[in-house]
Parts: structure tokens; C-alpha cells; sequence
């Protein structure tokens, strides 16, 4: 019975297809739309107090941790030879400061990462 009030709740956002070998089909999400709305702020709201809390900065600085050790392990397979702390500090340069060949690799690497992160969060971006 529960199941027939969405149904019938999703009416303006159902699809009706008519098929040769079986007939009249009906595509329906199976919600209403005020659910989704607020399911939505839901997650808006939880997303705001997450932004807004202590943890939040946690994460944030170990984001940055690990972009650092990556770039920096990557850099050194490759034949780099700054220390951790001097790519840490060569990650943060604006590209006009880069004043040697080891920041701009530094850079190179962080800048492939990114994009690779871009990448995997929009696959069919690049097509």
C-alpha cells in the first residue's frame, strides 16, 4: 500500500514507453519529490556543520600530508633530491617564485596528481 502512494506521488516524473515485443512499460523513481528535496537539505545542512567543525581541518591537514609525502616519494623515485619539508615548501609557491629546476618538478608532479584527481572524479570529462 505504501509502495502505490509513492507511485502514484511520482506521476509528474514517470516515464511511459511503448515497446514492440511487450507493450506499454512505466519508468517510475518510486519517490516523491518532497522526499528528495529534503533528503537533499539533509545533506546540504550536514555538509555545512562538517566544513564548520574541527574535524574538518583535520582532514584538510592531512590532505596536504599526504599530497606532500606522495609528491615527495614521487619526486625522489625520479631522481629528485629535495627534502619532504623543502617540497612541502615548494608545493605552496605561486609558479612565479619557482626559482630552481627541483620546485618546478615538484610542482610538475603536484600538478599531475590534480589532474589525475580531476580525472577520476569526472571520467567522461576528458572524451
Amino acid at each position: 500500500m505504501h509502495d502505490k502512494i509513492l507511485l502514484k506521488d511520482c506521476s509528474d516524473i514517470s516515464r511511459r514507453m511503448d515497446t514492440d515485443r511487450f507493450g506499454p512499460f512505466v519508468f517510475q523513481p518510486g519517490c516523491t519529490l518532497s522526499a528528495v528535496d529534503l533528503a537533499l537539505q539533509r545533506v546540504e545542512d550536514a555538509h555545512a556543520r562538517f566544513v564548520a567543525s574541527l574535524l574538518s581541518q583535520v582532514v584538510n591537514r592531512l590532505e596536504q600530508e599526504v599530497m606532500v609525502s606522495s609528491v615527495f616519494g614521487t619526486n625522489t623515485i625520479e631522481g629528485g633530491t629535495l627534502t619532504e619539508e623543502e617540497t612541502a615548501s615548494a608545493l605552496i609557491l605561486d609558479l612565479r617564485q619557482v626559482q630552481a629546476v627541483e620546485q618546478q618538478r615538484a610542482l610538475n608532479i603536484k600538478a599531475a596528481y590534480d589532474l589525475s584527481q580531476a580525472a577520476a572524479k569526472n571520467p567522461l570529462a576528458g572524451r
